[in-house]
């Protein structure tokens, strides 16, 4: 609670740093919702959430700091989809 500007700029930082390290694509989106944020992005390999660098392991448990775990929940969930078209 109140601590949503820190956390948008965690975001952003977290996307700075997958790009420079070649790490995604292009395309990004970032969304709010009533009481969470989703970022979307497509890894250049499927196997980099699982073996992530340690700076981008570095944002995410910054990441994990800022968010309000409630619930029981994870703050920071990583799930693969997949385009339908």
């Amino acid at each position: 609670k109140g601590g949503d500007m820190a956390l948008l700029r965690a975001i952003r930082e977290h996307w700075a740093v997958t790009r420079r390290l070649g790490l995604v694509r292009r395309d990004h989106q970032l969304y709010r919702g009533d009481g969470f944020f989703l970022e979307i992005l497509t890894w250049k390999d499927a196997s980099t959430p699982d073996n992530a660098p340690a700076e981008v392991r570095k944002v995410w448990a910054e990441l994990e700091r800022l968010v309000d775990k409630g619930e029981g929940k994870p703050g920071l969930e990583i799930e693969e989809i997949h385009s339908v078209e």
